[in-house]
């Protein structure tokens, strides 16, 4: 092949942003070697921009905090997820009310009896779990006041007599934290990392402790939020801006989620 038909040939394949007096033109003199440099440094600038754009992609998601997110409620007018992973929840009973803002149907009302949100998930808390939730506490309860629970008592954590309360494969240990504060919103996460389990409130950490190795065998199943199905586990509260990780979050991050408008 001739190298004015190379020249052509790269023309066709050259960015349509190209210009008639660039060094790769063969209508202008172009040579086949100010061709080949030019692509070179052609394809050298389009991997630096999207290295950038990657990089501020991987800044936004950072920010943002959707890392390892398997499942984020919002409760913007529903209980759909919006992480893009479809565990949309059903609502039972639980009403749309105003959020810690003060912005109308953007959080849930539960009424203590048999509202609550029933979805799906798939998680193995052996790799890593992080569940972050607020709450406004209405009523404190004498029994189970159920915040979330993955397949009935695998990873359950509840409100009762005034304290917080973590249980964990099947509930054969309860880790209690004594932060619940009525008729105000809290900020609670809770992470497991290769057995340790953390409880924040306020994005400040007021439990770390080392669990067994049951949670080998926890691979997700049905999720509640508020109450649970036939269970007599129900909150008198609020709750919203729910997220799931398949990870456990940095303290970093748990601020960064206590902060977020």
């Amino acid at each position: 092949m001739k190298k004015p038909a190379i020249l052509a040939t790269l023309m066709l394949l050259a960015p349509p942003m190209m210009a008639a007096d660039e060094p790769c033109n063969p209508d202008t003199g172009g040579t086949f070697h100010s061709c080949i440099t030019f692509m070179l440094e052609r394809i050298g600038q389009l991997e630096k921009e999207n290295r950038a754009q990657q990089a501020e992609i991987q800044a936004l998601k950072r920010w943002a905090l959707t890392d390892g997110l398997v499942a984020y409620y919002p409760f913007n007018g529903d209980a759909n997820d919006a992480s893009g992973n479809g565990h949309h929840g059903t609502v039972k009973g639980a009403t749309l009310t105003a959020d810690r803002f003060g912005n109308p149907e953007s959080a849930y009302q539960f009424d203590g009896n048999d509202s609550h949100i029933q979805s799906t998930i798939s998680i193995n808390l052996a790799q890593g779990i992080t569940y972050s939730v607020w709450v406004f506490v209405q009523k404190r309860e004498n029994k189970h006041a159920n915040l979330i629970s993955i397949s009935h008592r695998s990873f359950s954590f509840f409100q009762t007599d005034g304290e917080f309360e973590l249980c964990l494969g099947g509930c054969l240990g309860h880790h209690s934290v004594d932060n619940v504060q009525d008729n105000q919103w809290q900020h609670f996460v809770v992470t497991i990392d290769n057995k340790i389990v953390k409880i924040f409130v306020n994005s400040e950490m007021v439990k770390e402790l080392e669990v067994s190795s049951s949670l080998q065998d926890i691979k997700g199943g049905s999720l509640y939020f508020g109450g649970e199905k036939g269970k007599d586990y129900n909150l008198t509260g609020i709750m919203d801006e729910l997220r799931i990780y398949n990870r456990a979050l940095t303290p970093k991050e748990i601020q960064s989620l206590y902060k977020q408008p």
